[in-house]
């Protein structure tokens, strides 16, 4: 008889809805603590003035005394599952679990301050990284584990925060079911439309794919780009691309994204070199289900890379200065592992990959069959509900 089990984020985003769906069909008994519904939190963000002062306040001052009253509740022996939104969470999970003796277990999904420093926005060594890495540290030593979404993710954790005493790798699975409708999109009828949707942020490197793109459009101008996207990054696409070397949509919302897939064959996914170390893009797995190839500019080490060769999904485009990060010293890390291949070395690999699709179809549509059944097969509830039902007999035993 398995424990109750919390899923705890301040957003109530697809994928908890998704791991609540994974755990429940294992036999799990679930239960929510949200914060916000998906679309509050993102009306929020998008707020300005008073209204965004308001949401500030909320997430890091109110936030922290609701979660405390809401953690206090669980019962004994129960399993709190709470993600890395907002950084502090999962700390005060722990802490509580302590008093209360329930299983917190951090579900990294962000990681600062690694964030914060591949975007530019705090420096390494100073002041504020320094107290975030004491909160990363204490939720370290006081979880009772640590969930990570990739290999790659786990092998920088430790190297920058230490080795939690109980952890796994758990795949993130999508609701495969909704993607039946989509078509496979065979290249002869749509000719070559790449797609790119999502965040395109600090982590993504907008700079690199601009290049890649400007470069490639010159050399294969057929070639269609369709971005459905938001974030920095897409201002920067703007500003770098002349009009009409790519075509900008706006994010598509709750499930209305799918219905558009059947015309894309391909799917660009991008990951700065930092970017990989502390985040997986969620989509990747949505792409693979719609039967998408997929071309990741991303460094060779890291998890996206991992899933698409070990998978035969696609191509990836290696940005990283380094093969593998064993191969960075530990005192030049924090540095070093944000290290990439000159751009001209990137986009000259991007376009390369390009010219492979359009003069020889065949591997891409072998990697498109194979997309959807890896996306079924190993990244569907099934399996998925598998891993966490591994996770929790070792955790718990």
């Amino acid at each position: 008889m398995w424990p109750k089990v919390y899923i705890c984020s301040n957003i109530a985003h697809q994928p908890l809805n998704i791991l609540r769906d994974t755990l429940c069909a294992q036999g799990f008994t679930c239960d929510e603590l949200f914060y916000y519904t998906e679309a509050q939190y993102r009306a929020a963000t998008s707020a300005r003035g008073i209204k965004h002062l308001w949401f500030r306040l909320n997430t890091y001052g109110l936030y922290p005394f609701w979660l405390f009253f809401k953690l206090w509740s669980v019962e004994s022996g129960a399993v709190v599952v709470i993600t890395s939104n907002t950084f502090y969470a999962p700390l005060i999970s722990a802490m509580v679990g302590r008093i209360k003796r329930y299983n917190s277990v951090h579900l990294l999904y962000d990681l600062f301050p690694d964030a914060l420093e591949v975007a530019g926005k705090l420096k390494p060594g100073s002041l504020p990284v320094k107290l975030l890495g004491i909160v990363q540290r204490l939720t370290c030593k006081y979880s009772q584990a640590t969930v990570f979404l990739g290999q790659g993710l786990k092998q920088h954790y430790a190297k920058r925060w230490g080795t939690p005493k109980c952890c796994a790798v758990v795949d993130v699975s999508d609701a495969i079911e909704t993607y039946a409708h989509v078509i496979l999109a065979p290249y002869e009828s749509t000719g070559l439309r790449i797609r790119y949707g999502g965040q395109c942020g600090y982590m993504h490197d907008a700079y690199t794919l601009a290049r890649c793109i400007h470069d490639a459009k010159q050399q294969h101008p057929s070639v269609t780009y369709d971005f459905f996207a938001s974030g920095v990054g897409i201002h920067v696409l703007k500003r770098e691309l002349s009009h009409g070397e790519i075509n900008y949509s706006p994010v598509l919302q709750n499930n209305n994204w799918r219905d558009g897939l059947g015309s894309y064959s391909v799917s660009l996914v991008t990951l700065s070199a930092g970017g990989a170390t502390v985040c997986l893009p969620s989509k990747l797995y949505g792409m693979l289900a719609a039967g998408h190839a997929i071309i990741a500019i991303c460094p060779i080490w890291s998890d996206v890379a991992r899933i698409i060769l070990e998978n035969k999904v696609g191509w990836v485009v290696d940005n990283s200065y380094y093969d593998k990060l064993e191969e960075i010293a530990d005192n030049e890390y924090v540095s070093e592992v944000k290290r990439q291949r000159s751009t001209e070395e990137i986009s000259r690999d991007f376009s390369a990959v390009i010219a492979s699709i359009l003069s020889d179809q065949t591997e891409l549509h072998d990697y498109q069959k194979n997309a959807r059944q890896v996306a079924t097969e190993k990244f569907g509830k099934a399996e998925v509900g598998r891993q966490w039902s591994a996770f929790f007999g070792e955790l718990l035993k």
